[in-house]
């Protein structure tokens, strides 16, 4: 389940090893009893206080322990990060359809988290990102966060902290995020994937046709591409470049993800991923654009489509 690489481990030894035991049990008198194997000390539960050196000093314990082999020391550290009872906790901190998505997946992903994280730091450790820094992020606006944690941030159901670790070498770092703090230890979490409400009306995707009908079920809404739903915008507010970002020299691409209604005007907008400054100033002006409407056989539909807005600073 963990993989550690072991500096003296060679080709074939354990076959060896096994025939070697084999044999030795076979030359062994009935009457003698073989000596009972030292017992192996409980690796204690990991704790580390809910803060930024705690963060820190729990990375740096894993990076020791897998730099030293010590394998039943760094899997008890990585098997820490493992979210125990996922649904319920993201029911309770972005609600019950991040729960139905998310928190479903993660119990059934469970078991790959410390695997994946072992390999993740073996691998920053193998590209010299020595230096570790861990942030702490509370408010729902960070411009120092992942651009993916802008939709994290900002629909926590409270303003619990959320995490992030960097791996830093000179002016490159490899982070890992989010990490949040629940039930006394650090947990890697994976980002919820927000969703609109569900349609009032059932979606083709989960109509059916009825026994005693030949017509096809009624279309209410569907998806469609991003470049092919901006060939029918008809009404365009271009958004301010904040001055924050501005002063700070910070450009990049803000992703929204939109439901626009039948009459063309978006009925529900959700920012999903860019730095978040940029994010509000997009999602504010992009809330006020206006399309021209989108017909399936004739009938006006709502459109599931993702947006890109880019910033970017003239030179």
């Amino acid at each position: 389940m963990f993989r550690v690489i072991l500096r003296f481990a060679r080709k074939g030894a354990f076959p060896l090893a096994l025939t070697l035991a084999t044999s030795l049990a076979a030359q062994t008198p009935p009457e003698r009893v073989p000596p009972t194997p030292p017992s192996v000390p409980a690796v204690p539960k990991p704790t580390y206080p809910d803060s930024t050196s705690g963060l820190e000093h729990l990375a740096k314990d894993v990076t020791r322990a897998q730099a030293q082999n010590d394998a039943a020391r760094a899997d008890a550290l990585l098997q820490s990060f493992v979210l125990p009872n996922s649904y319920d906790w993201y029911d309770r901190s972005f609600g019950r359809g991040a729960a139905d998505v998310v928190g479903k997946y993660y119990e059934k992903a469970a078991p790959s988290v410390a695997p994946y994280l072992a390999q993740t730091f073996l691998d920053i450790q193998q590209q010299d990102f020595s230096q570790i820094q861990a942030l702490r992020y509370e408010h729902s606006c960070a411009d120092d966060a992942a651009e993916d944690a802008y939709g994290v941030l900002l629909r926590r159901r409270e303003p619990f902290p959320i995490y992030e670790l960097r791996f830093l070498n000179g002016g490159k770092f490899i982070r890992i995020f989010p990490i949040a703090y629940v039930d006394g230890a650090f947990r890697f979490l994976l980002s919820p994937d927000f969703r609109p409400p569900a349609n009032s009306q059932k979606d083709t995707a989960s109509d059916t046709h009825s026994s005693n009908s030949s017509q096809a079920p009624p279309v209410h809404r569907v998806a469609v591409g991003g470049y092919v739903q901006a060939a029918r915008l008809i009404k365009k507010v271009q958004p301010s470049y904040p001055e924050k970002a501005r002063s700070e020299h910070i450009s990049g691409t803000v992703k929204i993800h939109a439901i626009i209604g039948k009459d063309g005007q978006i009925t529900y907008i959700n920012g999903v991923r860019g730095v978040c400054s940029l994010a509000e100033s997009a999602v504010a002006a992009v809330r006020q654009w206006r399309y021209s409407p989108t017909l399936f056989n004739g009938t006006p539909v709502e459109v599931d489509t993702e947006i890109d807005v880019n910033f970017q600073l003239s030179q």
